[in-house]
């Protein structure tokens, strides 16, 4: 009995390292998400529905969070190129991963807007989804009159800021791995303490059943 409820203790104590580490990792992503200055798009790999994106990905694009949650970046009319788009969720289906596609979005508005982005595929809660960072480069690229904008086969940033799209979209895809992890061990271990606590309850039943030894 005492071994049981030493077991339960240190099930419980580890419970409460893992939900305060939870706490902390989800903190940690909820704050990349509101500081970058990057779009963030996290969608499921399936059928690239959108489940999340953040206030910067909004205001570049021009769109209200409840227009885009549930619709795809096709749907919504993002992708000036189809090849492009189809280049991108191809080298993520095959490779779980593209990194640094140079290509341009419309906005909600018809603007162009050349875009720099990256993706990983990332295991969330059991199924397959994106993590997409967006950059606007518009500042970065200059045309001359009927010049179009670049596609996906030129190189128009420097390498120090395909590093940083590139680990910032890393990070996040960690940062949401950790959680998925952590939450699954919160769980088991939950789980293995309601057990455990099921099978202290039947000794203690079992013992003030037993019939007391007669004196006589």
């Amino acid at each position: 009995m005492r071994h049981q409820s030493a077991e339960t203790e240190a099930l419980e104590n580890r419970v409460d390292q893992l939900e305060s580490a939870l706490y902390e990792s989800e903190a940690k992503l909820s704050a990349v998400f509101r500081t970058t200055p990057d779009g963030l798009l996290i969608s499921r790999l399936g059928d690239g529905s959108i489940l999340d994106v953040n206030d910067s990905f909004l205001e570049t694009m021009g769109f209200g969070r409840e227009e885009v949650e549930g619709k795809t970046t096709g749907e919504l009319g993002c992708w000036n190129s189809l090849a492009d788009q189809e280049q991108f969720i191809l080298s993520l289906k095959e490779a779980g991963e593209h990194t640094e596609l140079c290509t341009t979005f419309r906005s909600r508005d018809g603007r162009t807007i050349p875009m720099r982005i990256s993706g990983r595929v990332v295991a969330i809660d059991g199924e397959a989804r994106i993590v997409s960072v967006l950059r606007d480069i518009s500042d970065r690229v200059q045309t001359e009159t009927g010049a179009t904008y670049p596609n996906s086969t030129k190189d128009i940033t420097v390498a120090s800021q395909q590093t940083d799209i590139a680990s910032l979209t890393t990070r996040v895809a960690s940062l949401e791995s950790d959680n998925t992890t952590l939450k699954s061990t919160v769980e088991a271990q939950q789980t293995a303490i309601t057990e455990l606590t099921g099978r202290l309850q039947g000794v203690t039943r079992s013992t003030d059943e037993r019939p007391s030894p007669s004196r006589g």
